[in-house]
């Protein structure tokens, strides 16, 4: 059975705390989902699983693939909801990806000598490049992250990647 066990977790922001002895575990027998007022700690929880966020406690999984929808989806304004829908399947379906795979490849590309990471319109994958970005350089990763983007990212994607991408090459819109 798959499972995602949540042992003792503790999240506070400051004085804040959001996740206090939190246990819990989330089984492949059902859907699981996370219902509760605003602030209550939901998305809080989901982004620790997802190790973009530290904690203290543990959180074990023996299964990779995790799904998850936030509540603001931070979209580039040409992709439609009928298009990210498609996106979403065609991800959630994909047997190869993997982001760990993602990482290894930063990692790779290191060893081989690159001067930089140079990431091409990757606008809806921002929540990925930042975790596989956080793990590599915890693995000694020094490369530089240069974003090439062509500038449709909304504040919300950009106050992600702050301490992430270290050089911005925006197109330059015109009118």
């Amino acid at each position: 059975m798959k499972y995602i066990k949540c042992s003792n977790i503790l999240k506070k922001y400051k004085s804040n705390i959001v996740l206090n002895n939190f246990n819990f575990t989330f089984t492949n027998e059902y859907i699981n989902f996370l219902q509760g007022a605003n602030g209550t700690g939901k998305t809080t929880l989901i982004l620790c699983i997802l190790d973009f966020l530290k904690y203290k406690g543990i959180i074990e999984r023996n299964f990779q693939k995790f799904v998850f929808q936030p509540e603001k989806v931070v979209l580039p304004d040409y992709l439609t909801v009928d298009k990210y829908l498609k996106l979403l399947l065609r991800y959630y379906h994909q047997q190869n990806y993997n982001l760990e795979r993602l990482l290894e490849i930063f990692l790779e590309l290191q060893e081989q000598g690159a001067n930089n990471i140079n990431l091409v319109t990757p606008g809806h994958y921002v929540p990925h490049i930042v975790w596989a970005v956080e793990q590599a350089r915890k693995q000694g990763m020094q490369l530089p992250i240069v974003y090439n983007t062509s500038s449709y990212e909304k504040v919300d994607a950009l106050k992600q990647l702050e301490g992430i991408v270290d050089v911005y090459l925006p197109d330059f819109k015109y009118w």
